[in-house]
């Protein structure tokens, strides 16, 4: 039996990462796909043959004859979606960051334990070859114990979204730390053993308003129908320093702008 995907989301990373990610898998189909964009809905579901098309992700979420949803929508929705499709007995593969903080993640993992679906984030530099070597170095012992580590993801130039969702907190929860930097933040931790931090101390900046430049992110092409309103409330540069249980230590950085 091929295992059926529906789509929540039509926007970049949604067309240039789950839905051709999907479609490379034979024993996998893409059946539907929602977004309230519609005039995107509809460029996308022809440009990558999706038969069904919602604009409302509660209708899709409620097909039974769907087993996977991918959940590729602003962040501020996350939760909402989650929680529904876990609910109504779908397993989950949902973009980072998992929620907008602790209290919504809270509440997406015990609705998994409620109801036994599978929920997985999209952290997919834990997969790359490289990280893989390193993670069976590190299993084997050879670099000792990893008391200290420094991971950090400094863009130089270019806002993604300038003006839209990305850069507007209420939609998107941050900046570069919640966008790019929960990848390195994943990564290392996962590398160092997942142990329990005990305190964090950060530092945000926002340098960059005034002279901001669109970065290019999402690609232009997948913007269709998208409407900015030229907010940008986030950050630009943020900083943190974490100490965890076991006595290790990790600095994190991460960067849209800086110079």
């Amino acid at each position: 039996k091929r295992l059926t995907v529906g789509i929540v989301g039509a926007g970049g990373i949604a067309q240039y990462g789950h839905i051709p990610g999907f479609q490379k898998l034979a024993e996998v189909e893409v059946v539907a796909l929602a977004d309230p964009n519609k005039e995107k809905l509809e460029t996308v579901a022809k440009k990558f043959q999706i038969p069904k098309t919602f604009t409302d992700y509660r209708e899709l979420i409620g097909k039974k004859e769907i087993d996977i949803i991918s959940i590729c929508s602003p962040n501020y929705l996350h939760k909402e979606q989650a929680v529904l499709a876990l609910s109504a007995g779908k397993d989950v593969l949902c973009e980072k960051p998992v929620a907008m903080n602790s209290r919504e993640t809270e509440e997406i993992l015990t609705t998994v334990k409620k109801t036994g679906r599978k929920f997985m984030v999209a952290f997919p530099h834990r997969f790359s070859s490289a990280s893989t070597f390193l993670k069976k170095m590190i299993d084997r012992g050879e670099f000792g114990d990893i008391y200290y580590a420094k991971a950090g993801c400094l863009r130089r130039r270019g806002i993604p979204g300038l003006g839209g969702w990305f850069t507007t907190k209420k939609f998107s929860g941050g900046g570069p730390l919640i966008d790019v930097g929960v990848h390195v933040l994943d990564k290392t931790c996962w590398l160092m053993g997942a142990p329990r931090p005990v305190s964090v101390t950060g530092v945000t900046y926002q340098k960059f308003k005034k002279i901001a430049t669109d970065g290019g992110w999402p690609p232009p092409d997948s913007r269709v129908g998208d409407k900015f309103t030229g907010t940008f409330d986030v950050e630009d540069l943020s900083g943190a320093f974490i100490r965890f249980e076991n006595g290790a230590t990790l600095v994190l950085e991460a960067s849209w702008a800086g110079n």
